[in-house]
């Protein structure tokens, strides 16, 4: 499995949804995970989080483990960067695809309007 999905499927909310988001899987072995926190994301980690964070996953995977949490600079892609890329791919796509509609390009020209870019939303879909 991903570390996105992993991190989707873990029973976590708010701020501890939010740290595990920001960091990147380095290593998972039998017996201990390595996890990489960016120094920007640092003020949400703190041993009690980290010890949550640590029981959550040993309750996903169904056995112990060491949960080591390394703040540095890092490379690669949270699952919060990840999304983020995504919802803006998915914006770009949205504001590309009522730019090219020809329903709206008929009523722009019409009224002599355009488009708010703001005003476009991608459509969810699950």
């Amino acid at each position: 499995q991903e570390w996105h999905q992993i991190v989707a499927a873990l029973p976590l909310t708010g701020v501890m949804q939010q740290l595990v988001a920001h960091c990147i899987l380095q290593e998972l072995t039998d017996n201990q995970i390595h996890l990489a926190l960016a120094t920007t994301s640092a003020p949400l980690l703190n041993k009690e989080r980290e010890v949550s964070l640590r029981d959550a996953l040993q309750t996903y995977f169904g056995r112990p483990l060491k949960l080591h949490i390394d703040v540095k600079d890092v490379e690669g892609e949270s699952p919060a960067a990840r999304d983020a890329r995504l919802q803006a791919e998915r914006q770009a796509e949205a504001e590309a695809a009522i730019e090219s509609d020809p329903n709206v390009q008929s009523i722009v020209d019409a009224f002599d309007g355009q488009v708010q870019p703001n005003s476009v939303q991608p459509i969810e879909s699950n």
